[in-house]
């Protein structure tokens, strides 16, 4: 079990421009340590695995296929349109 101390997480809280009640900070370190030991529990799982027993990863990947679709039946749908384009309310403002 990795322990940390109330000084190490005060100064970790001063680092980061933070403040904590006594009773947040008691509360805090326990949590902190709690995260700490399941990193280094993860690490000792994957330090017992080795990288041979890992399955191979690689990027499958397709070929891309352009196909031609109607537009304008999809136009026909917009509530509003210009020419061969919708036409949108504007959210951004400049």
């Amino acid at each position: 079990m990795v322990h940390i101390t109330r000084e190490e997480v005060l100064k970790l809280a001063n680092t980061a421009d933070l403040t904590f009640t006594e009773e947040e900070l008691t509360g805090l370190v326990k949590r902190i340590e709690a995260v700490i030991d399941y990193a280094s529990y993860i690490k000792e799982v994957a330090d017992q695995h080795e990288a041979s027993q890992l399955p191979k990863l690689s990027n499958i990947t397709r070929e891309d296929v352009v196909t031609k679709v109607a537009v304008e039946p999809l136009l026909e749908l917009a509530p509003e349109r210009e020419e061969d384009y919708y036409v949108v309310p504007v959210i951004l403002k400049q």
